[in-house]
Parts: structure tokens; sequence; C-alpha cells
């Protein structure tokens, strides 16, 4: 009511959104962006994170008339527009309060696994229909269901139920082209957003970049691509003022993430350095801030003695770690670093600042694609999956799967436990080939060959195989998934 903006795309969406509202008259006018994944109530309708909500209150005395317009580019085809008339009650406005404390276990399911079941087989698909007594292809909705011509499609029983079936698997044809706001800004500015406690996250130069400061200084994760090193470094100075760049972590050897290292390690400094051990072995000790990493993304940003490197030597890390864990503790809080083997990469690690409950993950996780993993440079498919779950594993969220743990993903938006776990799925029962080929020194996207009989948690976006042996095709057991020749699993030998 304020004149405040809404709060740009890379923001956290929450169970609510972010409103703002007008008064025209005797009428409010409320619009409400950057809302979670959810459901429209009724008949189930699934509500994606692009949705925006328009309500208008009008007043009549003791009534007011309630309209809302419900837009969503990703499941509607047109907007949802209801009305309703609300009556003025003297009851207690807190009445409908209560204790309630949440519980996650569900007996007989597997810790945070998520029930995904292929087209047509919702064992719940039939569950609004049968209990209104409306026939499937009523049920599934659509604007066509709207309108009074709509009615002649249910004279024919058995049509109007060949049609609802056909409805429920995708028709073959191009992909559809992304709906969604773009969560990365590209104007040649660093935009800083405040996380959590005392964690800030810069987007705008590649990779996302978190910041830890405090009266030591500045911890920081990963470094962008390098082309707005400059800006970076002067965001980083107004959050620390005159307290150094100390210490850089990243979480891969990618560009887009250790391209600033050579700027912001100019102008950093370690002051615990000098006068240690350390000063009696080297001449520059404590000059420019000391980058830490897995022993793997200096060997992949690094070269043998006579050849080239693909990267120079003033951006390489200076204190690399081996073993699955790495702990500091600055600026008065517990930093947890974990090493994931063989996720995107054989060097990738995600972050933990403890005291601000914040999880940096690198390109682990991204809010804007599948993981890409690089099966060339040590990534493997299982390895993704197990590092996605041992992130989940370290998030909690405060109350009604909102708050608590965040997390700043390699690429978009920041989100909370249940916006990471929406952004995963699980795909099929185990027992499935479960990675491709290690052999094969191709990029691999995270989609597996078939998912039949996979079991992993992904983000459900579209994407394409990059550097395949075979084009992909449709498999006929599985009409909507992707699969490879001779790799089905309910299908052997067929594509």
């Amino acid at each position: 009511m304020d004149g405040r903006p809404h709060p740009p795309a890379w923001a956290q969406h929450t169970w609510m959104g972010f409103s703002t509202g007008k008064y025209d008259g005797n009428i409010l006018t409320v619009y409400t962006t950057h809302l979670k994944r959810a459901w429209i109530r009724r008949n189930g309708l699934v509500q994606s994170d692009q949705t925006t909500v328009v309500e208008h209150y009008i007043r009549h005395g003791d009534r007011i008339t309630f309209t809302f317009i419900v837009t969503d580019p990703v499941y509607l085809a047109e907007p949802l527009i209801r009305t309703t008339e609300l009556i003025r009650s003297s009851r207690d406005p807190d009445s409908w309060l209560y204790a309630c404390d949440d519980g996650e276990q569900i007996v007989g399911r597997a810790d945070d696994q998520v029930p995904h079941y292929l087209f047509g087989q919702y064992p719940y698909l039939r569950e609004y229909s049968e209990r209104f007594k409306v026939p499937l292809l009523a049920a599934l909705g659509g604007p066509e269901t709207m309108y009074p011509e709509f009615v002649d499609k249910l004279k024919d029983p058995a049509a109007a139920e060949a049609a609802a079936q056909r409805k429920l698997v995708p028709t073959p044809g191009p992909p559809h082209i992304s709906k969604a706001v773009r969560e990365e800004p590209n104007d040649g500015e660093i935009h800083v957003w405040p996380v959590q406690g005392n964690i800030y996250m810069l987007l705008g130069d590649g990779g996302n970049i978190a910041v830890q400061k405090g009266d030591q200084g500045a911890f920081v994760v990963d470094t962008g691509n390098g082309r707005l090193s400059e800006k970076v470094i002067a965001e980083i100075r107004k959050l620390v003022g005159d307290k150094p760049i100390q210490f850089i972590f990243n979480t891969s050897f990618r560009s887009e993430h250790t391209g600033g290292n050579v700027k912001l390690h100019a102008a950093g400094a370690d002051p615990s350095l000098p006068g240690s051990f350390f000063a009696g072995t080297n001449r520059d000790v404590g000059i420019g801030a000391t980058i830490i990493a897995h022993q793997n993304v200096q060997n992949r940003m690094s070269a043998p003695t006579g050849q080239v490197a693909p990267t120079p030597s003033e951006g390489w890390p200076t204190d690399t770690f081996l073993q699955g864990r790495r702990r500091k503790y600055y600026n008065d809080e517990g930093i947890e670093a974990f090493w994931e083997p063989a996720a995107v990469t054989d060097g990738d690690s995600f972050v933990h600042f403890r005291r601000s409950d914040v999880i940096v993950t690198g390109d682990i996780f991204t809010t804007t694609q599948y993981p890409v993993i690089d099966i060339k440079n040590g990534g493997s498919l299982q390895g993704e999956i197990d590092a996605l779950n041992h992130i989940l594993d370290r998030t909690i969220y405060k109350h009604e799967e909102e708050g608590g743990t965040l997390i700043i993903p390699g690429h978009g938006r920041v989100c909370d436990e249940f916006g990471w776990r929406d952004s995963l799925i699980e795909a099929g029962a185990p027992g499935a080939k479960r990675e491709p080929d290690r052999a094969k020194p191709q990029l691999w996207s995270a989609r597996p060959k078939c998912f039949a009989g996979l079991r992993l948690k992904l983000r459900p976006i579209g994407l394409a195989l990059r550097a395949t042996p075979s084009a992909p095709s449709l498999c006929s057991a599985h009409p909507p998934l992707l699969c490879e020749e001779g790799l089905c699993t309910k299908n052997p030998g067929r594509s």
C-alpha cells in the first residue's frame, strides 16, 4: 500500500507471495507475485511459480464482492476468474488459529521420496470426477469447459472418455518455449540480494556469488565469470568496508564460477598468514585472498609442468583439501564445505553457513535448468542424485514448509527447502541402469537414457541431451519419455 515495487525475479517465493494494493473509491485491488508452486483448490489444478493473482474487494456496507483473477502462463490456457460474496461476521477473527507441529514421516515411504507417476497412471486421477459425478473430460479442466457449447462434447460418454484419455498423454511436436521470467539479470550491473543472517547473493556476472560479511572480513563463495569483477569487488567493499576479502571458495572449476578468481584474489588479503608457519615458505604469504577448493578443482584449472594450463595461475586454489569435508570458523560462524565426488564433475562442493543457515550449491543445483553432467570430467548421474539428496538432508524448514534453511543455487533464485524439493522429481522405481557409460567422453544432461525404473529427483523442465551418440526417440513403452535404443528397461532392445 506504500507504493514499493515488487521484488526482482531472483527473490525467494513464499506461500503468500508479495502483494501490493491500492484503493480506487470503494474498491481495493491487490496484485500478488512470487508465489510458490501449489494447487488451485477444488479440482487440484497445479499452480506454477510463475502465477500472478489480481484480487478486487468491492465493499457494500457489511458485504464485500470478492473477485480474483489467476494468470498462469504454465498451466492455464487463459486466466481463471472467480467471484464470490463475503458477509461480515462477528466471530473472533483469531478463532481459526491452532497449535500445529509438522511431521515428515510417511510409513512405508523412503525419506524425502516424492511420488511420480507416468502419464495417465496417477491413481487419484478420477477422484474429483467420481466424487462430484463429473465426466473425466470436464474434470480435467481447460478454458473450453467454461463455455455452454462444451456440453455437446459430453453427450456421447464413450467419445468423451476417449477424448479425456488423449489429453492424458502429451502429443508429439516441438517443445514448448519457456514462459518463465528470467531469474538472472543481464544488464551489465551487479545486483546484491540479502539472503539471511550475514549472507548476501550477488548476481549479474555468470554464476551466483555468495558473500558472508563480518568483523573479520568477507568470505566469498565463487567469483562469477570475471567480466564484471571490478563491480563485484566494489559491491563487496560496500558490504565489508575496509575489511579484507580474506577467503574465496570455489564450488567448481567451471569458468562461470572461477572466472573472477584472479581479480578478487588480487583485491583481497589474508592477514592470518603473515607470521605463521607459511611465512617462512612463501615470500608473498598473505598477499591476496586465500582461494579454497577441492584438489580436483586445482587439477582441472592447472596443468602438469611443461604444458599450458587452461586458466592463469594467479586464479588457482592455494588451499586445497582431499577429504569429504572442509571446516572453517570465520566471522563468528561455522562454515562447512562438502565435496561431492562425482556429481556434475569430480570437484563439486557445496558450502553450508551454519549460523546464517544458508547453503550455496554451485552447479549441483540450479533453478533455471537441469544440471549438465560432465562425464569427461568425472561427473555421473548417480553422483549428482547423491549430492542433491545430501543437500536436502541438511535443510530444515521453519514452519509449514517455508523459511528455515535457504539455498543459493549456482544459477537462479534463492529458495527454501520446499522450493528445493519442488524443483526435484522422482521418476519411477529403483533398479534401472542409473548412469551413462562414464567411458564415453560426452557431456550429458542429467536426464538418463530412459526414465523407466529410475529413482532420482530432478527439476521437471525441458532439456536436450548434449553430444549424444544417437538422436533420442520416443519409447513405445513410455511414449512421453526419451529413451536411447536398447536401454529401455521396460522394452529392451527397442526405442
